[in-house]
């Protein structure tokens, strides 16, 4: 079928000369699909597993690491405080290597416990009905990180106050800076190969290309010999690309450590209301551990196991909706 003749046929003819179903153009289209995903495979197996440590760190002459094992569940034991450091926007990107609203609504609430800023409700009203917030700074950021200090500068941008309802443009542009900055510094830390989100987006991109690469070799080559059927296999690879492209992030054994350790954290906190009788006298611990709870999805177990159900409203403090990733 040549050009002109393909370009006044009916769309089934077409259809039917593109892809001519037969053994042989089924027998190489699965070949191409199993090429392809046997190299989705080995790209995974060897670029997208998390490395952990052979033994525990915690041991002499434990530093050999070794690639995480299929059927591996890293032994949780009960941590009491946070892994040393570990910020809870931190603590989130090990867990669902992301930075969303949970995480930076869980910063404004470090910010508090650490008496950087303090939050009160000053009126209802606010956004969606709820109650209005102001922020006031106590201290300047000095010792904040550099992603905490690029959200903390931006929410004081005129004076020492701000209230969440008129929060300007430019502090949602700094949410993704710090953002950014977030990625940078756990891949600075060693806990990621690579920044986590670089690494989905490189892989959606080439199952992009991919995809597209599918249909202009089912366009061309089936025009000129009837193997369309083989484009449909390239295209059915670059989706699974981009379907898969969560799994490739790696972490690197001291991040595997540091996720392992945080899921201890998180048993603590997530338990806390079934043991509230052991909080009665360490009341502090609230504000301290709060921002941690949030991360963890836990906040109204923890608020609970401290009878604050009442500051249960902090948390609907949300930074803009439009940026949910979670």
């Amino acid at each position: 079928m040549n050009w002109l003749r393909l370009a006044t046929e009916s769309d089934d003819s077409i259809v039917r000369w593109l892809f001519l179903v037969n053994g042989w153009t089924l027998g190489l289209a699965s070949g191409v699909f199993a090429v392809g995903l046997v190299f989705l495979a080995w790209n995974w197996w060897r670029a997208g597993r998390d490395r952990i440590y052979r033994r525990s760190p915690m041991l002499a002459g434990s530093s050999a690491e070794t690639v995480r094992p299929l059927r591996y569940g890293p032994p949780i034991v009960i941590e009491y405080t946070p892994p040393e450091g570990i910020r809870p926007a931190h603590i989130g990107m090990l867990l669902r290597e992301r930075v969303g609203d949970r995480e930076f609504t869980a910063t404004l609430a470090d910010f508090a416990a650490r008496k950087y800023v303090l939050v009160e409700e000053v009126a209802q009203g606010g956004q969606y009905g709820g109650p209005a917030w102001r922020i006031s700074r106590l201290k300047d950021g000095d010792g904040l990180a550099l992603w905490e200090r690029t959200i903390f500068d931006q929410l004081f941008v005129d004076d020492g106050v701000t209230h969440l309802d008129a929060l300007r443009p430019g502090y949602w542009w700094a949410l993704t800076r710090a953002e950014l900055q977030i990625r940078e510094d756990v891949v600075l830390r060693g806990w990621f190969a690579r920044d986590p989100e670089t690494v989905k987006q490189t892989w959606r991109r080439i199952g992009t290309g991919t995809v597209v690469a599918g249909f202009a070799f089912s366009f061309l080559m089936g025009s000129a010999i009837r193997i369309g059927l083989v484009g449909v296999a390239i295209s059915a690879i670059g989706l699974l690309m981009i379907a898969t492209s969560p799994w490739m992030p790696r972490r690197t054994a001291s991040g595997s450590e540091m996720l392992r350790r945080s899921l201890g954290f998180k048993t603590y906190v997530t338990e806390a209301e079934a043991r509230r009788h052991e909080f009665d006298e360490q009341r502090t611990l609230f504000s301290e551990y709060l921002p941690y709870a949030i991360v963890f999805g836990s906040a109204d177990r923890w608020a609970a196991a401290f009878h604050q159900v009442n500051t249960l409203d902090v948390l609907r403090m949300y930074v803009p909706g439009e940026r949910n990733h979670n």
